[in-house]
Formats: C-alpha cells, structure tokens, sequence
C-alpha cells in the first residue's frame, strides 16, 4: 500500500542508550497465494544478485544523455521514504535512535551492506565497509572513477528524510568501486525544508492515483516441489552480523523493492522515445539484463550446495532433467519473482508460465496495461537456461558460472530465444505470463 501522509518528528526525548526492536520487526513474508515477499508498510519485496543488480544498473547508465543516475537516487529515496515513514508512524513510541537503528538493521539484513545509519543522530557522514553494489561493480566491472552505490545513496537518504520529517541531502564522497577502502556518504540535514519530501509525495500520489488493484491470478493446485520452496523460505537468507551481506547459491543476493527496477526501467524506455530513441533497443537490453541473471543467478544456484541438498531430498540420488529444472523453479518461487511452472522441455525447446510475474504485476497495477510484454528478467534468464542446458551442459558443469563460461556456450551456439506469448500487464487481470524458449 502506498501511502503520503508526510512523517512526524517522532519521540526524540525518551532514553536512546540501548535501543531495541521488536521481534521481527525487519522480516519479509512470502504471500504464498501469489508468491510474492512482503516486508514493512506492506511494500513487496525481490530477490536478486550482484551480477543482475550490476549489470542492469549498468545497463540504465549506458547513455549519459537520458540522466539516469538520478532516478536510480531518487527512486530509491521515494520508496524507502515512504517504507519507512509508514512504519514510523505505526511505532510513533520509537525515539530517534530506535529509528535508525530499525534502518540499519534493515539494510543489513536485506544484504545492502553495513552502513552506520546510526551515526547520522551525532556526525555529519555515514560509512560502510561492506556494499553489495560497490563491491559488486567492481568486481564485475573493474575499478570505477565515480561512486556506483547509486541505490544505497537514494536508501539512506529516503531513510533519513523518514527519520527526521525534513529534507536530507546524501552524497556519496568515496566507494568500494573506486578502490577506497570503505563506501562514505556526506549529510546534510534542512530541518526548516521539506521540499524534496513534497516531491516523493507527489510521486506516492501519482502512483496511488493511477494504481488499479488487482486481483492475483491463482496458483495451480498441483505446484510443483512446494516443500522446496517451502525450504528456502525457511533459510536464513539475511545479511551477516557483520558485513551486512547475503552469501548463498553461490552468488550475494540483495531483496530490493519490487517497485525500484519497475519504475527505473520504465523512466528509461520513456526517456529512449523523448530523445527519439529506439524504444524497442530498450527492450532488448533490458532482457539481456534477465539473460544475465539467468546465467548467473540460476546457473550458479544449479552448481551450489544448497540446491544439490535441496535436488536430492526431493527427488532422490538419481533426479531426471525435468526434476533438475523443477527443484530450480521452485527455488526461484521463495524470490518474489511470482511462481514458475514448467509446462514442456525437450531438446530444442522450453515453455514455462510464470503467475503473478512482479515485473507484470507492478506494471499492470501502478502503469496501466502495456503495449508489449514486460517480463525482461523472466525472458532473459528463460533462454540462459536453455543455453546453459543444452550448450554449456550446467547439470553436469562442476564450477561457479563466469564469464569465461558463458563466452565459451556462446562460442558454440547463436543461441536460444526467448519470447513472451501472453503477459498480464498486455492481456489483463486474471491471465498467466507464458514463455516460450527456442532456438
């Protein structure tokens, strides 16, 4: 539920020496009955790494003409303002360090990182020497000549703004992804100012007024390996005491707003059709961003630990190729993402339906219905896991997926393609997204 009511200052005078939380204060729920993660204020929550989140950041920087960097700042400003502002007013008791206590834990857990969020009640600068984005970006990326923890910058600024009811400018002074040893955020409180705080709330207001409810789309009844995603969403994926960061599968996960890729990559196709740009190149790279993560991602759950735990206790020590593909569907259905279902899979093809898709669902509910399919990430990782099946033999592959990997299946092969035949946010409430992967 997005809200726009503007936050109250809170109970800054009660005893601040040994804040505490509520049990569970910071957790995420999975809506089993759409598949979707539900974290504070009700807001819906997705899991995903560091080679996607890099990449596709990567990818919205990719022309300097469009002003990209802003809206990845600013999106995340706006909803964790509002995230945070809604469960500060229900918790009005709480003084200012339990806030940003409740902040700091939050991030961590969510595998951001370990920014010193409450720091801010005393010095003028945060730091942290863990980030998921910093460090990942210069992992995938080299070493960067700017700051890269665009999305922490907007967090801790949206987080702060909640905190104090007032404008709050954060700069980032220095990054992992620069070689600094430590990320580091200049702030600057206004507290007679709240005009960046009417900007958030005029977003919130043109969200909420244009958002049209929806109803999810049932799950079938027979969903395959549910104890499989029953046992992932019991696994303590939170970030660790100290570095604040998400080690599993093989890869770091983050669980980031659904929302915040949504409305990025629509900011971006819009500001490709005002510069008189290729919409439909747009596209495409958005998808290769999916088709990243699917290598990645998924090929990297397919060689970790926990998925061949996870793989024989289901189905047993000798587990078919269908078998393989459904324990990993229904690791994928602990995401957030919506609900894989495996439909049909042979040697030249793959089709799959995805419900209550995030990347639709949020489409449909807060932009109205599309004029194309929608489903980048579902699209792109369907067709690297036909690619990595069928030219990069990952059930057999005992090794963590790298680019030397994936330049090595596509040495082989042009590829398998991956088209959207129905999409929720193109056919309506109540329909599935259908995929269909070929070569």
């Amino acid at each position: 539920m997005l809200s726009v009511d503007q936050p109250s200052s809170g109970n800054d005078s009660a005893p601040a020496s040994t804040p505490t939380l509520p049990d569970g204060a910071t957790n995420l729920v999975l809506a089993e009955e759409r598949c979707h993660l539900l974290g504070p204020a009700g807001h819906t929550y997705v899991a995903h790494c560091n080679h996607y989140n890099c990449f596709l950041q990567k990818t919205l920087l990719s022309n300097k003409d469009l002003n990209m960097e802003d809206v990845l700042v600013d999106t995340a400003g706006m909803l964790f303002f509002l995230t945070f502002a809604q469960t500060f007013r229900s918790n009005q008791d709480w003084t200012e360090q339990q806030r940003l206590l409740f902040v700091e834990e939050f991030f961590k857990r969510r595998g951001y990182g370990n920014p010193k969020v409450t720091d801010a009640a005393t010095q003028q600068t945060i730091t942290a020497t863990a980030s998921h984005h910093s460090s990942g970006f210069k992992a995938k990326f080299g070493e960067q000549d700017s700051p890269q923890d665009f999305f922490l910058t907007g967090a801790i600024q949206g987080a702060l703004m909640a905190t104090y009811g007032c404008d709050v400018d954060v700069t980032q002074r220095q990054c992992l992804s620069m070689g600094d040893d430590r990320n580091s955020w200049a702030i600057r409180k206004h507290p007679n100012q709240s005009e960046r705080i009417g900007e958030y709330l005029d977003e919130a207001r043109q969200l909420r007024n244009g958002r049209q409810r929806l109803e999810h789309t049932p799950l079938p009844d027979d969903l395959p390996a549910r104890p499989v995603t029953s046992v992932v969403r019991n696994m303590d994926l939170s970030g660790d005491e100290e570095e604040g960061l998400i080690a599993a599968f093989n890869v770091y996960l983050t669980f980031i707003p659904s929302l915040y890729y949504n409305i990025c990559s629509t900011v971006l196709l819009n500001r490709l059709s005002e510069h008189s740009m290729s919409r439909d190149l747009g596209r495409r790279l958005l998808k290769e961003a999916g088709h990243v993560c699917g290598f990645y991602t998924l090929g990297n759950i397919l060689q970790s630990s926990e998925y061949e735990l996870l793989r024989k206790s289901h189905f047993g020590a000798n587990p078919s190729e269908k078998d393989s593909m459904t324990t990993l569907f229904a690791v994928v259905n602990a995401f957030g993402w919506g609900a894989w279902t495996l439909d049909y899979l042979s040697e030249k093809e793959m089709r799959f339906t995805v419900y209550n898709s995030y990347e639709a669902y949020n489409h449909r509910e807060f932009f109205g219905y599309a004029d194309s399919p929608v489903c980048f990430l579902h699209t792109g990782g369907g067709e690297a896991i036909m690619n990595a099946l069928r030219y990069g033999n990952i059930l057999s592959y005992n090794r963590s997926i790298d680019s030397e990997y994936v330049n090595k299946v596509f040495e082989r092969s042009d590829g398998f393609r991956a088209f959207e035949n129905h999409c929720l946010a193109v056919d309506g409430p109540g329909n599935a997204c259908t995929i269909q992967v070929t070569e």
